[in-house]
């Protein structure tokens, strides 16, 4: 029992030290963007929707979760979303980021729809919708992430 508590915090640590790694750090391509999210958000059995706050050189300023809903949807406005960057200090740019728990990243509809509405608000204020990612389980054939940045869609 002892060696498992060991075992199970060496594990705690490394994620903690690999998170603040990344924390300050660039979050200018999606795969850093999971790499950050990606373990904590693959956890959940319900979506979450998070907000990374990027300064003007795409460095993580906060990351703050503004939704929590069911296990295949969760309510969310871009009004919510870009309530939190614009009462933020020094924001230049925002990635959203949320989670599928069945595992595959593919967007929905809504999130295309949510996606758009999002990038619109975002450019009639100021913000750079820098990324959406969408957070799944990578399969063959497929990475563990959606971006509609590399989707072409921002």
């Amino acid at each position: 029992m002892a060696k498992a508590c060991q075992i199970a915090a060496a594990i705690e640590l490394g994620r903690r030290v690999g998170v603040a790694e990344v924390s300050g750090g660039m979050m200018d391509t999606p795969a850093k963007v999971e790499n950050l999210m990606g373990p904590e958000l693959r956890k959940k059995d319900r979506e979450e929707v998070w907000v990374l706050l990027l300064n003007t050189k795409l460095r993580l300023l906060r990351r703050i979760q503004v939704s929590r809903g069911s296990v295949n949807e969760t309510a969310v406005q871009p009004q919510e979303i870009l309530r939190e960057a614009l009462g933020a200090e020094a924001v230049y740019a925002l990635v959203v980021v949320h989670n599928h728990p069945s595992g595959d990243p593919a967007p929905s509809p809504a999130d295309l729809e949510f996606t758009r509405k999002l990038r619109d608000g975002a450019k009639a204020v100021g913000v750079l919708l820098q990324d959406h990612v969408i957070i799944g389980v990578a399969r063959e054939g497929r990475s563990g992430y959606y971006s509609f940045k590399e989707a072409g869609y921002l």
